[in-house]
Order: C-alpha cells, then structure tokens, then sequence
C-alpha cells in the first residue's frame, strides 16, 4: 500500500503498488464517477470538479513519480472532459488544493506537522464559489489553485 506518510525517492526504489493505488485507483475513480455522472451534468448543465495539480515548472511533485502523474493526469483529464462536455453546457475542471489538513494528514505528522496549510472545508468554499459563478465556464479545461480563487471570489480559509 501506500499509507502516509508516503517517501518520495528515486523511481526504481519506489514500490510498484503504489502506481495501482494512486493511477489505477485515483485516477481511474475520477474518469468513472465522471462517466456515471456525465448523463446528469449534461441533464442540468453543470460542473464538475476534480483534484489535480498542474504546474508546467514544478519539479516532481512530492519527489514521488507515481503522485506526480497521478496529479497531473487528473489535470489532462479535466482538459479532455470540458472538451468533451462543453458542447454540452457542462464545465469541468480540476482544483488545486495547497496542503490540506486532512484527518489522515493530521494523524500521519502528529507532533511534526509543519505550520500553516488549508483547512478540508478551503476546498469546499472553492467549489461554492465556481457553483455560483455564472461565467464559470472560463475555467474549463483549466487546473484552478484553491488560493486562487479565493483572492478572485473574495473567500478565505478557516482559522487554524
């Protein structure tokens, strides 16, 4: 498996299970739950949301190939979806979180969590945001920062 806390290292040195839990079952999830929900989306013109990570200059994201591809193919994946759905009235994109302080997270660091990072509902306000903006369209195909658009709709992060 692959429980964090997760190492990062040279490719070779990497165990192969994790290319199955974070390509075969993180990507894969999102390109079925999209599959399943298209026939809604396109019913009610709407938006759909995945967690990606696109930065062209970034080096290897977490020093971990299989995190890297699995955060990026997400991000092509919203790209091939709104092409897809557009036509269709339907936007789909993926946001970016910075580092979320989920349960897990929380559990993984205990006493060595570094300072700062998001709480799990900064997400949430990003997608209330984008769920009632009526030009929302603009994003699609686009991986969107959490922070950013929090600056562009005005919305912060809980306190820590």
């Amino acid at each position: 498996g692959n429980a964090l806390p997760f190492a990062g290292g040279p490719f070779w040195t990497l165990p192969i299970q994790h290319w199955r839990n974070m390509m075969e079952i993180g990507v894969r999830s999102h390109l079925v739950a999209a599959w399943h929900a298209a026939p809604l989306l396109i019913e009610r013109r709407g938006l759909l949301v995945m967690t990606g990570y696109a930065d062209p200059e970034a080096e290897v994201i977490a020093g971990h190939v299989f995190y890297d591809l699995a955060m990026t193919g997400v991000s092509r994946l919203a790209r091939t979806l709104a092409h897809d759905l557009r036509p269709h009235g339907v936007t789909a994109l993926a946001l970016s979180p910075g580092f979320t302080r989920t349960e897990a997270i929380m559990a993984a660091f205990g006493d060595r969590m570094p300072p700062g990072g998001d709480s799990i509902e900064f997400p949430g306000r990003a997608v209330r945001a984008l769920l009632a903006d009526a030009g929302v369209a603009r994003h699609a195909g686009r991986t969107v920062r959490v922070a950013d658009l929090a600056e562009e709709y005005g919305f912060g992060d809980l306190p820590d």
